[in-house]
């Protein structure tokens, strides 16, 4: 169940964006909606994490602005990330927490209901469950992540290689619930190694093209 999809919308207006001593982004627009997804592809170092960043209000553009519902994330940060799941390179997991209560502390911030036994065996960290995060495996640990994207309740969803760490069923596993989240009603922005099955659907944002 997405909390809250409506008529939201994620609009960025020609974003420029610079690091170092480079422009990773010019002039950048795009639109996401409700049932929709965006890849975001490119080589490495063409500025797919500082989009996704930047699309997050974690990072702000030389210039451009990201709307949330029409309004400037940055004039309205906390009901923008009510709604928002990032998962970047890092896990964003409590390693001294175990597994269950990463997933219910995440549930928690949203007010999404707590993560049931299903979630668990979905996910296959059932037997893990009780563990501290930081004495699981690379895999399960992003597996763990990923549920906790998947319980928070929040309409979009924005991932930086969400599949990495995981093998082909992982990977698989993930997709399934992507494509499931798009299906009902939500949005994904994510950028992945790989590409998508065709039948995901979907747009493609290339970065990095002369």
């Amino acid at each position: 169940m997405i909390s809250g999809v409506g008529e939201q919308s994620l609009t960025a207006e020609r974003l420029n964006i610079w690091r170092g001593e480079n422009w990773l982004i010019r002039e950048l627009s795009l639109d996401l909606r409700k049932g929709e997804l965006v890849h975001v592809r490119g080589p490495n170092g063409s500025g797919k994490t500082s989009l996704l960043r930047t699309l997050c209000g974690f990072s702000r553009p030389e210039s451009g602005q990201v709307h949330w519902c029409g309004v400037d994330i940055s004039r309205d940060a906390d009901s923008y990330h009510e709604q928002l799941a990032w998962l970047g390179h890092s896990d964003g997991l409590k390693p001294e927490l175990s597994v269950n209560e990463n997933l219910h502390f995440a549930a928690s911030l949203t007010g999404a209901p707590a993560p049931s036994q299903q979630h668990l065996d979905d996910s296959g960290l059932s037997a893990a469950a009780s563990l501290p995060v930081r004495l699981l495996s690379a895999g399960q640990k992003r597996r763990a992540a990923l549920t906790r994207v998947f319980v928070s309740g929040a309409s979009l969803w924005i991932l930086d290689e969400p599949f990495s760490n995981l093998d082909k069923q992982g990977q698989q596993w993930g997709l399934q619930h992507v494509d499931a989240h798009v299906r009902s009603g939500g949005m994904v922005i994510l950028t992945s190694h790989f590409d998508l099955p065709p039948e995901l659907g979907g747009r493609v944002v290339e970065l990095g093209e002369a």
